[in-house]
């Protein structure tokens, strides 16, 4: 019987002072008790929270042995729009991911799946198309994030439980929003544009209790426009909320940035990590013939060297790339396919040496596309070195040839723009020439690469999984493995020897 039919049993005239107070306080008394039941249940969630949160956020790490799962061929394949090629299982859908053999991270991750841009487009061009149709039709050489994400939504280790995870990818696309910036085009998802995606995902990272906790576990890809904090912290009062909103963020999460560079005054956040960036490079068709249509034979390499390079003699930071090019074009004895401007393959494919010499930068997506098309990569300069990653051993897979005395500045630290003494073309051309004569270093070289691509391939799950595993071993040193199948990886050491 419903309860003001109750009343009226007790007397009480319908529309009365003492009918109206007495619905009234039984009104107060059942949303009191309703409110008091409301806030126990809230309690028992938090409680139940802060216990998850202890066995899982912090909770000591199970150890997870390798080789569980069954192997085929050891990469993943993505076509240009960014789905498996012939990954669907019986019914369609897709979900037949047989992981790469070998993979190091041990610990289960978490992708924040609202994060991902996966309708972005710049100008209408979709960035999966953006990523795969860079210069000459070749990999963006700045799409790592792009990579990066496609392989995180594969990996055996991602959990779909944020409670579960001890690592968190952040897959949002910086370095094509930077770039759409750079470029004066549209950058958009589904409606939102620019900066705004930024401030957008702030919110969202925020609202997470796992980013409030622990956002030193948070991953992310820097942009390759954005990647100096000098740059940020310059410009921070005259960007926008959105921008400076999400640029306070970065300093307390872990970054891999290009080439290394950040320069962040005063980290507030000591337990994060930054590792420097690799370019995205492309390989070349070992089939693909001349401009002329003169064929080539596979895999042959009858050229000593080839350096496809951009030489802008408007620029001093690119004369070692105009001084290298003088050299070998004069030169009677070094078989060069091409140095200079013009079409990257067959010609680099074709030489068994790539060289490395600096622009804008010391870094390069040269020395990426070098190794994938199964040339060896010779250095020119130390700082070349040093901006890449300390994890790998450039020694069994490279050259060094100085095209001037790194140490023979005047006065000036060493660095691009130093006022460099006279180099000498007699000493380069030398110096070649017994690197050219050292067949039985080239050929263990090219060995070497040939079973490192991987690595550096970001078609394939390997550059994702050793990033996640780099960051992995400096978080949790107790999870840190004692070798790979990669000879030229350098692994952190583990905290305790063998028993």
């Amino acid at each position: 019987m419903p309860f003001w039919k109750s009343i009226s049993k007790l007397g009480f005239q319908k529309g009365s002072l003492v009918y109206l107070y007495s619905l009234s306080a039984i009104i107060i008394i059942l949303s009191l008790a309703t409110t008091t039941y409301l806030a126990a249940q809230l309690d028992d969630a938090d409680q139940r929270s802060d216990h998850t949160d202890r066995h899982s956020f912090d909770r000591p790490i199970a150890i997870q042995g390798q080789g569980q799962l069954p192997i085929s061929d050891g990469s993943i394949t993505i076509n240009n729009y960014g789905h498996d090629k012939d990954d669907d299982d019986d019914n369609g859908n897709g979900n037949d991911k047989t992981p790469p053999p070998d993979l190091l991270l041990s610990v289960p991750f978490y992708v924040y799946e609202e994060l991902i841009w996966t309708n972005a487009t710049i100008n209408d061009e979709p960035i999966p198309h953006v990523a795969t149709h860079g210069r000459h039709k070749t990999r963006f050489k700045h799409s790592d994030d792009y990579w990066f994400y496609e392989a995180a939504m594969k990996h055996p280790m991602r959990t779909t439980d944020i409670y579960e995870a001890k690592l968190f990818f952040v897959p949002i696309f910086l370095n094509f929003l930077d770039y759409a910036k750079y470029v004066k085009r549209d950058f958009c998802n589904l409606g939102t544009c620019g900066y705004d995606l930024l401030l957008e995902t702030e919110r969202k990272l925020q609202k997470h209790k796992a980013f409030r906790k622990h956002p030193e576990r948070h991953v992310i890809v820097r942009s390759f426009y954005t990647a100096s904090w000098e740059r940020w912290y310059n410009e921070y009062e005259s960007m926008d909320k959105g921008y400076r909103k999400f640029m306070n963020l970065i300093p307390k999460m872990s970054c891999i940035i290009f080439e290394g560079k950040e320069f962040i005054p005063s980290p507030p956040n000591p337990a994060r990590v930054t590792l420097p960036s690799y370019y995205v490079g492309t390989a070349c068709n070992q089939s693909q013939p001349w401009e002329d249509g003169t064929p080539v034979v596979p895999g042959a390499k009858p050229f000593d060297v080839a350096m496809i390079a951009t030489l802008k003699e408007e620029r001093l930071a690119f004369q070692d790339r105009r001084n290298v090019c003088n050299w070998l074009n004069q030169s009677t004895t070094v078989k060069t396919s091409l140095c200079g401007p013009g079409k990257r393959c067959p010609a680099l494919s074709q030489s068994k040496f790539g060289i490395h010499a600096a622009g804008d930068t010391f870094g390069s997506q040269r020395l990426i596309d070098t190794m994938l098309s199964g040339s060896v990569p010779i250095f020119t300069s130390l700082d070349q070195y040093r901006i890449q990653g300390p994890w790998i051993d450039w020694k069994q897979l490279s050259y060094y040839l100085p095209v001037h005395d790194d140490t023979a500045f005047s006065g000036q630290p060493v660095t691009q723009f130093s006022v460099r003494k006279t180099p000498s073309q007699e000493a380069f051309l030398e110096s070649l020439q017994k690197i050219l004569d050292d067949k039985e270093g080239y050929e263990r070289r090219r060995q070497k690469i040939l079973e490192h691509n991987p690595l550096f391939d970001h078609e394939t799950m390997y550059p994702f999984d050793t990033y996640m595993y780099l960051i992995q071993a400096e978080l949790f040193p107790e999870t840190r493995q004692r070798k790979s199948r990669w000879s030229a990886l350098l692994l952190p050491p583990p905290l305790f020897d063998e028993p």
